[in-house]
């Protein structure tokens, strides 16, 4: 809301989140896989998208979020294949 106040002359006190909010944002599913969100958020230009459960909010995913899951996932594969090569 600050980026969006600061190129207006509006007054923060005086200014409704109506106003500056994004009208019908996208938003994933929350048994919906990271694949699907990566290819929306980098398709839409997006660091943040809304989860939703049958249509009601439930959470926030943002890029850092999936940065970390993927780092995750790599250093578990990073963690197999040394113990493949370990024997």
């Amino acid at each position: 809301m600050a980026l969006a106040l600061g190129t207006d002359s509006s007054d923060p006190a005086n200014t409704c989140a109506c106003e500056v909010m994004t009208q019908d944002p996208l938003f994933i599913e929350l048994d919906a896989d990271i694949d699907s969100a990566i290819r929306l958020m980098n398709r839409s230009h997006i660091r943040r998208l809304p989860v939703t459960d049958n249509g009601k909010l439930v959470g926030m995913l943002s890029s850092s979020d999936v940065s970390r899951a993927m780092q995750e996932q790599f250093d578990q594969f990073i963690g197999l294949e040394e113990s493949y090569t370990s024997h």
